[in-house]
């Protein structure tokens, strides 16, 4: 049983840094078009990175940037709020994690002292 999850979290992982690494992939691509002012191709680089990893900041900001330099400001707003929100909800994810681990790690210690004498 310990082997099948443990194989299993290591195939997920696996695939999760693969699509990662293809989604960047796809921004790179994307911003070499945007350099050749091919924004046309550059917004299916960017769209299909987004497919793959409907978070990645960096092909959301530049998805922006093109839908703003094609004259679609609203498209652009709503994928720098898509920015906004993701960027907030990673940090205060990250703020509470730690806050939680401190907490827990502080009072565990006090425990254990208490145990002790």
């Amino acid at each position: 049983m310990y082997s099948l999850l443990t194989s299993l979290t290591l195939s997920l992982t696996l695939s999760l840094t693969q699509n990662i690494k293809r989604a960047n992939e796809f921004v790179q691509k994307g911003i070499s078009k945007i350099e050749e002012k091919d924004f046309e191709s550059a917004l299916k680089c960017l769209d299909t990175a987004i497919s793959i990893q409907p978070k990645l900041i960096p092909a959301l900001i530049q998805r922006g940037c093109v839908h703003f330099n094609r004259g679609f400001p609203i498209q652009a707003i709503q994928d720098f709020k898509l920015v906004v929100t993701f960027s907030l909800t990673h940090s205060l994810t990250h703020s509470l994690t730690h806050s939680l681990t401190h907490s827990l790690t502080h009072s565990l210690t006090h425990s254990l002292m208490c145990i002790r004498y």
